[in-house]
């Protein structure tokens, strides 16, 4: 009991630790401590995926782009888990979009047809509830807290000479700095891959609820994105019986 309270410990403070780290240092805490605080009811696990993120209200079309995260899985039943994760990398936006900002004047008069793109970061914490069919099928849900990380309007523009031009610009001051929302999603344990260890993929549904763009902006929408995720947990390895 007392082994098992302080990898629970252990491993509660890694996961908070992480908060204050980059994507990169976090997992490589991961890839060096996971196992090692793996217990039956408690592991962590990888998570990187696609994102096929869209703009309603938008003119423009699905963009495709990328999420990386941790996660933590605690099992609460024999069919219930809590699966809070840790993703500082989840990019949103649409591609193909009339320009929201405006080029400079002098640039503005000369430019006979563009194609912008947004392109947003945020950093996402979904605190979900697992609930488990089987051994390899499950549902998660649970409310989502998403902070802007980055933000940025890139316009590729072609010229009255015959010439073209990108242009890219912050658009974080123009966006709302915190979103909200409720995926849903359905996880499937593909095999015991990597010496045993698993591998799941996810398809989430991720609505945001919240205005994207800020009051100053002539343009509104809120975040979407179906999210394609593998994950590879770290879970304890069971012993072989002796013979």
């Amino acid at each position: 009991m007392k082994k098992y309270l302080f990898r629970f410990l252990l491993s509660s403070l890694l996961f908070l630790f992480s908060f204050q780290l980059s994507k990169g240092q976090a997992a490589i805490l991961v890839l060096l401590l996971g196992d090692k605080v793996a217990t039956e009811k408690f592991h962590f696990s990888l998570d990187a995926g696609l994102n096929f993120a869209y703009m309603p209200g938008l003119e423009g079309k699905m963009n495709l782009l990328g999420n990386f995260g941790l996660g933590m899985h605690l099992k609460v039943s024999d069919h219930w888990y809590f699966a809070p994760e840790f993703k500082p990398l989840s990019m949103k936006g649409q591609k193909d979009l009339r320009r929201i900002f405006d080029f400079p004047p002098d640039i503005e008069d000369v430019i006979t047809s563009s194609q912008t793109q947004l392109r947003l970061n945020y950093l996402e914490i979904p605190l979900l509830w697992q609930y488990r069919f089987t051994e390899r099928f499950y549902i998660s849900t649970g409310p989502q807290f998403s902070f802007l990380l980055d933000g940025k309007h890139n316009t590729e523009a072609e010229l009255e000479n015959s010439g073209t031009l990108e242009f890219e610009i912050s658009a974080k001051k123009e966006l709302n700095k915190f979103d909200f929302g409720f995926p849903i999603e359905i996880g499937y344990a593909l095999s015991t891959l990597r010496n045993g260890k698993g591998m799941d993929l996810r398809l989430r549904y991720n609505p945001g609820f919240r205005e994207v763009f800020s009051e100053s902006v002539d343009a509104s929408s809120t975040n979407q994105a179906f999210q394609v995720i593998v994950t590879f947990p770290f879970i304890e390895d069971t012993p072989e019986p002796d013979n």
